[in-house]
């Protein structure tokens, strides 16, 4: 039996990832967006389109494929602002799940590591809430990467939830559903 090191490991899992996206997306080429809504249907397309949104939005590596069940969805005919409420609230669950594992994590530091974190995050503090409120609904809404890079540090910082998640959630809607309208009204080809 051959003993796998850690980095071929690595190395099959990312090797497997890629071959299931560019299935994926090859599958979503030839079968076309209006195929697959007709053939799940508009109920379970949102129901497809949250499941998605909850586990393939969570990180930066599954990201890909929220970006291409929401257009695939929106070109199939459904409503953008469905996919915006059912999706965006799908991807907020991952990024919350992100928050509590940056919440968590912070425990886990050496204290002299987290005292380098505390002064390197300090600036947020330093600042009216309400600016940190406007910052994550912009890069939610409007900055196309993944919000883990947003939650992480947000979890590990002193942020209640109450401060970051609900204007996460809005960002999320707001963006999903901008989405779908490009897609659905064809602004890009």
């Amino acid at each position: 039996m051959y003993d796998y090191t850690e980095r071929q490991r690595r190395l099959i899992g990312l090797g497997v990832f890629v071959i299931l996206l560019i299935a994926w997306s090859f599958f979503l080429y030839l079968a076309g967006p209006t195929y697959l809504v007709e053939a799940i249907g508009v109920r379970n397309g949102y129901l497809l389109g949250f499941l998605v949104a909850a586990i393939g939005g969570v990180s930066t590596a599954t990201s890909i494929s929220y970006y291409s069940v929401v257009a695939a969805l929106a070109a199939g005919g459904l409503n953008p602002y469905g996919l915006g409420i059912v999706m965006g609230t799908g991807v907020s669950i991952g990024d919350t799940i992100f928050f509590y594992l940056g919440k968590t994590g912070r425990h886990s530091l050496p204290h002299k590591l987290q005292y380098h974190v505390d002064r390197t995050l300090e600036w947020p503090y330093e600042q009216d809430l309400r600016l940190v409120h406007v910052q994550v609904f912009v890069w939610a809404a409007f900055m196309p990467l993944p919000n883990d890079i947003l939650t992480v540090p947000a979890g590990i910082s002193r942020f209640r939830p109450r401060d970051i998640l609900p204007f996460l959630l809005a960002g999320n809607i707001v963006f999903t559903t901008i989405l779908g309208l490009v897609v659905k009204h064809g602004f890009f080809t």
